[in-house]
């Protein structure tokens, strides 16, 4: 069986490479903004950003087995990006928010939050404070053993597992419609290509902190370089064109590593507004502005 499922691929994409397309030019290559090199890099496509070295590769009895990313992630992102397809590029019309589209997003969004190394923090934490259950093979019934359960925790793969579960649990609720969502929501599109895309793509007002409160919570998601979807308490929207550099410049400023645009000129602006929001120390008036924006 480890034969069977030994190591295909290194570059494990947290960012899945369908969704990094969408930011592309009409050759499929991107400005890369290294951010902490403060340098800007050309001809990089899809499957050159974005990505760690074997973070879901399984080691067992010697072998390398990365059935976390060619099997349970490449699945997952097979059937998204069918799906997350349409929204990019269907008109912005009154039947591009529907319920099935808005799933999709919901499904987006939980994939782009759990696989991103940036939550490991949330996810340690989460797995923690969670109790094991096991199941006796003879009666079926189930029971918990706090030795046992340490041991568990401990294991990497154990906790390798349980990290690509929780994209699979959100899911399972999106599906079963146990998680609620937004008052309001919207998308909105733009001529030209105005929006970059980060390492954590996606602006939250607050930091989530559980499943319900990424889709409780406001967020701006660019879909691709030139439509946006935001989620908001109250309904009313404001948002323009002059108001996207403020956006990039707020995805730039909670990246970690990179930024990536389809146009040099538009990369080049959201970094300097970035950095002149971060010299005059403004980076909260901002993000709270830009959501008050919508919630006007």
């Amino acid at each position: 069986m480890a034969k069977e499922l030994s190591h295909l691929s290194s570059r494990h994409h947290y960012i899945p490479q369908f969704y990094i397309k969408g930011f592309t030019d009409s050759q499929e290559l991107l400005y890369v903004y290294k951010k902490t090199r403060d340098c800007i890099e050309r001809n990089k496509g899809a499957k050159g950003v974005f990505y760690k070295k074997d973070p879901n590769t399984i080691i067992h009895n010697c072998e390398h087995i990365s059935i976390i990313e060619d099997y349970t992630f490449s699945k997952t992102d097979d059937s998204l990006a069918k799906m997350f397809a349409p929204i990019g590029v269907l008109p912005n019309d009154g039947s591009l928010m529907n319920d099935t589209n808005r799933a999709v997003v919901k499904a987006m969004i939980v994939e782009l939050f759990w696989r991103n190394p940036a939550n490991d923090p949330i996810y340690n934490e989460m797995h923690g404070r969670a109790t094991v259950n096991f199941r006796n093979v003879a009666t079926g019934e189930m029971y918990q053993d706090s030795r046992r359960e340490e041991q568990y925790k401990k294991d990497p793969m154990f906790k390798m597992i349980g990290r690509a579960g929780m994209s699979v649990k959100a899911l399972q609720d999106i599906g079963a419609k146990k998680l609620s969502g937004w008052g309001f929501s919207k998308f909105w599109t733009f001529e030209k290509p105005v929006f970059v895309i980060s390492d954590y793509p996606i602006l939250f007002r607050k930091p989530p902190e559980s499943h319900q409160d990424l889709f409780a919570g406001e967020l701006y998601l660019p879909i691709t370089h030139s439509r946006l979807y935001a989620t908001h308490q109250f309904e009313g929207t404001h948002l323009t064109e002059s108001d996207t550099p403020i956006l990039n410049a707020l995805l730039i400023a909670q990246s970690s590593e990179m930024v990536c645009s389809p146009s040099l000129q538009l990369l080049e602006n959201a970094i300097n507004c970035y950095k002149k929001i971060k010299q005059t120390e403004m980076l909260a008036y901002h993000t709270d502005r830009i959501f008050r924006k919508v919630a006007t």
